[in-house]
């Protein structure tokens, strides 16, 4: 029996331009710009370290169909560095860098293949010493869009050996993703192919075992579209046969969402010290990797009408951020935690039992709400009836503040959703109408 090993990574958006960074401290600006060149620094050591026998690259290696010269020149030396050390690395292309796009010349070293498109290439992968121990199956895209099902093309010819295919798609439809190169996960599962290596969807997921088909996410998280630990796949097989999967973060930077709940405070220094106390925490645990964060505040508290009153949030958020900046401008390598936003989620401490019980306005208001929250079919309609108005108003966008639409971006479709897009309606309203009742 022979035991090897694969790095399988993905949607790596060489020299992303990361969109909204120009009122950003030079140190953190310049950080954050240069996170997916870093990133794969991380995963080039890794694979060196890992001492893998193959690295597959399953798509949007650059970010744009008009690559950088930077970023070439970039991954060039890191599949360079790759082929130096004895591993193979199988390239395809997908819709952010297909092979259409301006290239420089590069002749790929021995062992780095790249491939075509249209149809799939078969590459068989060899130990040192010349004993067979895969055949990796790829297609790259032609063109920026591909609409046909290139999973349906590949074919399995050797089962001796472990097959591995390498495909930029979009598993049954995943709505948060162009449809590109569509597949259904029953029909790789029929493939023979023992594993699918994909790329397009940013987040990881493990579809199914046995035949595995794995998406290992993005190598370095963008926007806080894409937060949490961000990295690649190491495989190790024992012939054909899967034995163990192991993901590795990459991610130079990283986004994130930081909640903070205030229920404890007593003042608006309490508050403070929570949330510096989160921040530090962050810090602490995050290793050295700097981060930025969307900062939630939330819980119920007697402190909620101040803090909706006041601008403490921004004004905590400034002073944060203006120390981040002077210890990033004076080290680059110091781990800032950036606060990208911030959102105030707190409730007031509102008896909802004394209210519910009343015959009155309020009361109403708060059976209503209770009986939309029975029934699933009632969240829908309260949902059909509400979103698009509400995205007209400025409560409305405050109220959907979070709250990721599907539909066209008309239509909230997830039962834990619609409960949360309800529940800030009433808790608004009942602030509203219990602040009116206690002025009378």
């Amino acid at each position: 029996m022979t035991g090897w090993r694969m790095l399988h990574a993905a949607d790596l958006h060489l020299d992303s331009p990361f969109g909204g960074l120009a009122g950003l401290p030079n140190g953190v600006r310049d950080a954050i710009r240069g996170s997916t060149f870093r990133a794969l620094d991380n995963l080039t050591a890794l694979a060196i370290r890992e001492r893998v026998r193959l690295v597959v690259l399953a798509g949007d290696v650059y970010d744009l169909e008009d690559r950088s010269i930077r970023a070439q020149l970039k991954f060039h030396d890191a599949v360079e560095r790759l082929a130096e050390a004895g591993i193979a690395v199988c390239i395809a292309h997908g819709n952010h860098d297909p092979l259409s796009g301006r290239r420089l010349p590069w002749v790929p070293p021995r062992g780095v293949h790249e491939f075509a498109a249209d149809e799939p290439e078969t590459v068989p992968l060899h130990d040192a010493k010349g004993r067979l121990l895969a055949y990796v199956h790829g297609v790259s895209y032609g063109n920026a869009v591909v609409t046909e099902n290139l999973a349906a093309k590949f074919r399995v010819h050797d089962r001796t050996a472990a097959n591995i295919g390498v495909l930029h798609a979009n598993v049954d439809g995943a709505s948060d993703h162009g449809n590109y190169a569509p597949a259904a996960r029953s029909q790789l599962i029929a493939s023979g192919i023992d594993y699918w290596a994909l790329g397009h969807i940013h987040a990881r997921q493990v579809l199914n075992e046995s035949p595995h088909i794995v998406y290992p996410g993005n190598t370095q998280g963008r926007s806080m579209k894409e937060t949490g630990a961000k990295g690649c796949y190491v495989v190790e097989f024992e012939d054909a046969r899967v034995l163990d999967m192991t993901f590795h973060e990459t991610d130079a930077v990283r986004w994130t969402t930081l909640e903070v709940s205030v229920e404890e405070a007593r003042t608006l220094l309490d508050v403070q010290e929570l949330v510096h106390r989160k921040l530090d925490g962050l810090r602490a645990a995050a290793g050295g990797k700097p981060h930025v964060v969307r900062l939630v505040v939330r819980g119920r508290t007697g402190l909620h009408r101040e803090l909706k009153r006041t601008s403490m949030l921004d004004e905590l958020a400034a002073e944060w951020n203006e120390t981040e900046s002077e210890a990033a401008e004076r080290d680059p390598g110091y781990p800032f935690v950036w606060i990208e936003s911030h959102r105030l989620e707190t409730r007031g401490l509102i008896d909802r039992a004394e209210w519910i019980g009343q015959d009155s306005f309020i009361g109403d208001m708060l059976r209503i709400a209770a009986e939309i929250r029975k029934r699933d079919d009632r969240l829908s309609a309260f949902a059909d009836e509400v979103t698009e108005e509400l995205l007209r108003t400025r409560v409305g966008r405050h109220l959907l503040s979070g709250q990721p639409l599907s539909g066209g971006g008309r239509a909230l479709t997830d039962r834990d959703q619609l409960a949360e897009l309800l529940a800030r309606a009433e808790d608004w309203l009942l602030d509203m109408l219990v602040e009116g009742e206690d002025r009378r």
